[in-house]
């Protein structure tokens, strides 16, 4: 029985309403001077993994230290853009992320 991880999974980009259904497989919210990029999986086992679901969470928080605040004065955070949730994802072969 492998250990129990979770994942971010992405259901729609708010900002576009672009329907994305994915696990997350990588980001950087720095990137493009703190828009962020993120890139997508359909197939769990390259999904981004977390050995705890408050570590997910932490991820999908994660504020950009290019940019920190957006121009309404809030904080910056790229993947809060996005409907998410954190999920468990089976299979020994996911990235682990400490």
């Amino acid at each position: 029985m492998s250990a129990l991880r979770y994942g971010l999974f992405m259901f729609v980009n708010r900002a576009t309403g672009e329907e994305v259904n994915r696990w997350v497989m990588s980001y950087d919210v720095n990137a493009y001077q703190g828009i962020g990029v993120v890139t997508f999986t359909a197939d769990p086992r390259r999904a981004l993994a977390f050995v705890h679901a408050a570590e997910a969470l932490r991820a999908w928080r994660t504020r950009s230290t290019v940019r920190p605040n957006r121009p309404d004065g809030k904080p910056n955070r790229p993947l809060t853009a996005f409907t998410t949730e954190i999920r468990p994802i089976p299979g020994p072969e996911a990235h682990i992320v400490s």
